[in-house]
């Protein structure tokens, strides 16, 4: 694999990355973004991690996932 090779590479797998971000509205805040959290983050535990992102940022959430 060529250096060119491996940056478009790179470009790629960082436009998937973008591709499987999730928002998460927090009220009075914008969105949260998550950079796909499903991998690590298991779906039963994904609302409380990210109220929890929340509100250590400040706010109080609004999930509309």
């Amino acid at each position: 694999m060529t250096a060119d090779d491996a940056r478009a590479q790179g470009e790629q797998d960082a436009s998937a990355a973008v591709a499987e971000e999730e928002r998460w509205r927090i009220a009075g805040a914008g969105m949260l973004t998550v950079h796909p959290v499903e991998a690590w983050v298991p779906r039963a535990h994904r609302r409380a991690y990210l109220d929890g992102a929340a509100s250590v940022l400040g706010y109080r959430p609004l999930v509309l996932g």
